[in-house]
């Protein structure tokens, strides 16, 4: 709760909508989505909901099959959830996925992808029910300070700097009077120790 807000400037940063659209009015969900027999207990990392959609937020470190595999169970299990048995006339909320990934899943070079379900073609999506941003923490973390500093505060850039940059002194200087991300900063080091 102490760092709700820096929770929805990055889900609005990473997904390009007003912060408005999500301001205090996320309910963190149980974490467990068990839409299939087959997939009893699976656990993801963060979801949220409100009236519109549905967020899931997944850490991960390595880049493998299974992990990949994993996240696309996630999605299409909080799909089917929402699908209840002699409904016929059911609304499907998007469902968000934003992967904080510890390294560059297309390996373009570039600190965030989208991807939806598009045609091949004319790459014309499909429907807007499902959205995974992966974001590249890897390359961030290999970004100078100077241009976190030059750039937007409040950049998702700028709100994630502070979960690979191990200098002090730079925080200090990059977050200097910033309520939130003082909170931010000592959740991190708090879990950190």
């Amino acid at each position: 709760k102490d760092t709700r807000s820096y929770t929805e400037a990055i889900i609005a940063k990473a997904l390009d909508i007003p912060l408005e659209i999500v301001k205090d009015n996320l309910e963190l969900m149980s974490p467990r989505i068990n839409a299939n027999i087959n997939n009893q207990y699976s656990m993801v990392d963060a979801l949220y909901e409100n009236k519109t959609s549905i967020i899931n937020i997944e850490v991960n470190y390595k880049n493998t099959i299974n992990g990949r595999n994993r996240g696309v169970k996630y999605v299409c299990n909080l799909l089917l959830k929402q699908m209840k048995v002699n409904n016929k006339e059911y609304k499907l909320k998007p469902v968000y996925q934003i992967n904080i990934n510890n390294y560059d899943i297309f390996t373009a070079g570039r600190f965030i992808y989208k991807s939806y379900l598009m045609e091949e073609k004319i790459h014309k999506r499909r429907d807007n029910s499902i959205c995974i941003v992966d974001i590249n923490m890897a390359i961030l973390s290999k970004m100078n300070y100077t241009d976190i500093m030059k750039g937007d505060k409040g950049s998702l850039e700028w709100l994630l700097y502070a979960l690979v940059c191990k200098n002090n002194k730079e925080l200090n200087e990059l977050y200097i009077g910033d309520k939130i991300m003082d909170k931010v900063r000592k959740k991190i080091l708090d879990l950190t120790e």
